[in-house]
């Protein structure tokens, strides 16, 4: 009886191994098809409206220059030709065409992290990029691709220059059928075209910024690939990576960090009201320096007087006296921040002497002038007020000449915030902004500083 069991489980042994490995070929004969059809991305481009094509992707410093010339419309037969562009508010006229470039490259990194043209390693050969979506390449250009868009889709698929080229193009359109208009609805100035940008993924709640889907207090995207997409709206994307530009090769941002301002929450309502300000501070981007100087209208600010306002360069332009420092990890762009006082009984002191612009570049006298800043206060003690940051002005020889602003640890936000003060009474003077911290001896305060600039112009 023992050896009939024991045959009956040798029987057994061998029939379960040949079922495994019948199976185990089964699946390795079958495996090409699975694969073929649980890609949804190839499943998804075979039914895209053109094909795709084989191409060699270009190396983020190849295409520098391309995004450059696609915002003023000199890509040339490189590029669909771009329409005039809207200006001005209330009234409207029409413009030669304009993009930002730095939008041009954070929303090409949004849509494409990488500015990716094709599947394939720089220098490399690879198909066209196609997203499930039937997104076709670096600036994921999806309507119009069968057809009637007033550029060739096939180029858009197979030449990265026609691709940010036709981005440029709808962001244009973007930007002239939106209704809704930001401050003097000039495109020289980036922040006006948020709406515009939030146009080009979709116009529509999904990326209204008090959407309840978003964390109320989800900071600023970082563009590294370590955050939930899903929790930012697709504008607040390109903002952040325009203050966060990723780097390629390690140690080269592949565009010079911008910290552009949002517009308040609150003002975003749904729909979005017709007119909201330009958020403050504004800046204007690199593309500017291709347009005519006969345009004088598109380069209305003088450039920043305030040198080394990131503090990248550490105490480079400055003048320091007590305990101020420069610190490596709290920057709100870029990697440093000035730090003051964090210490009992402080008394530290930073600032730079500066000439407030009288014109700006073209000889128009400057109507305006704000000095910007970043600030962030950490105190132990929040109670009461005794520990100050005064941010003043002063002449050549140190004599106060006005007091702007005072924080205090009851400012205790933890979080970056942005002033913006009104020094237009100043315009031609040379003078000091200073930063001067003084805290007590019971409980510290840090505060913090970053991207310190002056914008001054002539509308």
């Amino acid at each position: 009886m023992a050896q009939s069991v024991a045959r009956l489980r040798t029987i057994y042994s061998h029939l379960s191994n040949l079922l495994t490995k019948s199976i185990s070929l089964l699946f390795i004969l079958l495996l090409p098809t699975l694969i073929q059809f649980t890609n949804p991305a190839s499943c998804t481009a075979a039914q895209c409206p053109q094909p795709a094509a084989n191409g060699r992707q270009p190396f983020p410093s190849e295409l520098q220059n391309i995004f450059d010339k696609a915002g003023t419309n000199r890509l040339g037969n490189d590029g669909p030709t771009l329409p005039q562009i809207f200006k001005g508010y209330p009234g409207l006229s029409k413009v030669d065409p304009y993009v930002p470039c730095i939008l041009l490259r954070s929303v090409a990194y949004v849509e494409s992290s990488g500015w990716k043209q094709f599947v394939a390693n720089y220098g490399d050969t690879g198909p066209t990029l196609i997203a499930p979506d039937c997104g076709y390449g670096i600036m994921q250009i999806t309507s119009s691709m069968s057809g009637g868009g007033g550029f060739d889709a096939a180029r858009v698929a197979r030449e990265p220059a026609y691709n940010i080229g036709t981005g440029a193009l709808f962001l244009i359109n973007k930007w002239n059928e939106t209704s809704q208009v930001i401050g003097n609805n000039d495109p020289a100035i980036v922040e006006n075209w948020y709406y515009a940008v939030w146009a080009y993924n979709s116009f529509s709640n999904t990326n209204n910024p008090n959407n309840p889907n978003f964390d109320p207090q989800r900071g600023i995207w970082k563009c590294n690939d370590t955050q939930d997409g899903t929790k930012w709206p697709y504008q607040e994307k390109v903002w952040g990576c325009a203050a966060n530009p990723p780097q390629y090769p390690i140690g080269t941002f592949l565009w010079e960090p911008t910290a552009l301002t949002l517009p308040e929450r609150s003002l975003i309502t749904n729909p979005p009201s017709a007119h909201i300000a330009t958020p403050l501070p504004f800046h204007l981007s690199c593309s500017v320096r291709f347009v005519p100087v006969s345009d004088r209208d598109y380069a209305p600010c003088a450039p920043n007087p305030v040198q080394n306002g990131g503090f990248e360069s550490g105490v480079y332009k400055w003048s320091t006296s007590g305990n101020t420092k420069f610190f490596s990890s709290n920057g709100y762009s870029g990697k440093y921040s000035a730090w003051m006082g964090g210490n009992s009984g402080s008394i530290d002191k930073l600032y730079q002497t500066v000439t407030i612009p009288r014109s700006n570049p073209h000889g128009k006298p400057v109507i305006s002038a704000y000095l910007n800043f970043y600030w962030f206060v950490r105190a132990e003690d929040t109670i009461s007020n005794d520990d100050y940051l005064y941010i003043r002005l002063r002449t050549l020889s140190g004599q106060n000449l006005r007091t702007l602003k005072i924080l205090t640890d009851e400012d205790n936000s933890r979080t970056w915030n942005v002033s913006s003060l009104d020094i237009s009474a100043y315009r031609g003077q040379t003078l000091q902004i200073s930063f001067e911290a003084q805290t007590d001896f019971r409980l510290d305060t840090s505060f913090f500083l970053d991207d310190i600039s002056i914008v001054a112009c002539a509308q």
